[in-house]
């Protein structure tokens, strides 16, 4: 594998440990430039009192005031991170030196508690998730406890941004696409065709071109009970598909949460920032 320019987003002191057993596992290269930004977990109101305090204690105690905030939180972060419906608080200003050096990177690594956080963007209260569209790059979300990719699942909805991720993501993952089984879902509807037949014959045929172990699966809602014979519930999966425009089906997008359940919420996601 080229060697590659990471990022990896991190949430306040913890380690990269997680991030770094992934690129291992998934990425080897002796050479790679891997660069990490770790965002402070301070939810906004507290940092207004932190700064109250320091505006009459002054610098020393704002520091303490600040680092007995971060104490607080890091104890109480096993506790949160038990309610899925509670979505952690994120508070760094390197979340914007983070997006302009994804300009020149070739991919960011976040795990999924990150990425679904919250934090503060120009003032604003903001989900990670909604920044990272802005990156320059990929960015590949992993799950919270090391697991390895172990197929692929890129959807095709007959926009073009989907076909970009699809190239993007040879590239920047090149030879796990030439080991991994892939499936390709093209959902579709009696309403529409996404592709006409000789547009449907070239894509498939790039298809082939580029990755070895490849099946295509066109769906519709009738059909959405053979899901489970495309892919494979037991091995985890990458799953590769930007946030789907209006004319995506409903049913696809409920076929799509129930596969992540099968999963046990255990599931990479690629998300290619193309327009």
């Amino acid at each position: 594998m080229y060697r590659k320019k990471i990022l990896i987003c991190l949430n306040g002191k913890d380690d990269a440990q997680l991030e770094m057993a992934f690129i291992h596992l998934q990425l080897a290269h002796p050479q790679h430039q891997i660069m990490k930004f770790h965002l402070e977990s301070i939810a906004v109101e507290d940092l207004s009192v932190a700064y109250i305090a320091g505006s009459v204690g002054g610098t020393q105690q704002t520091e303490a005031v600040l680092g007995s905030v971060v104490k607080a939180k890091s104890h109480s972060k096993v506790l949160e991170s038990q309610n899925k419906n509670k979505r952690q608080s994120i508070f760094s200003s390197s979340i914007k030196e983070l997006i302009t050096e994804s300009q020149y990177a070739d991919m960011l690594i976040i795990r999924n508690t990150n990425f679904y956080a919250d934090c503060s963007y120009y003032g604003q209260q903001k989900s990670i998730y909604e920044i990272l569209k802005k990156a320059g790059c990929p960015v590949m979300v992993i799950p919270d406890q090391l697991s390895k990719i172990q197929q692929i699942v890129l959807i095709y909805d007959g926009n073009t941004t989907s076909l970009s991720a699809i190239k993007l993501l040879r590239m920047v993952l090149m030879p796990i696409c030439h080991t991994l089984p892939i499936t390709v879902l093209m959902p579709c509807s009696k309403e529409n065709t996404l592709l006409s037949s000789n547009e449907e014959k070239m894509l498939i045929e790039y298809l082939r071109l580029h990755f070895k172990d490849l099946g295509v699966h066109k769906i519709c809602e009738e059909s959405a009970h053979t899901l489970h014979f495309a892919i494979d519930p037991h091995k985890k999966v990458l799953l590769v598909y930007n946030k789907p425009g209006q004319s995506f089906p409903l049913f696809m997008e409920k076929e799509i949460e129930k596969f992540k359940q099968a999963q046990d919420n255990i599931y990479f996601l690629f998300q290619a920032n193309v327009s």
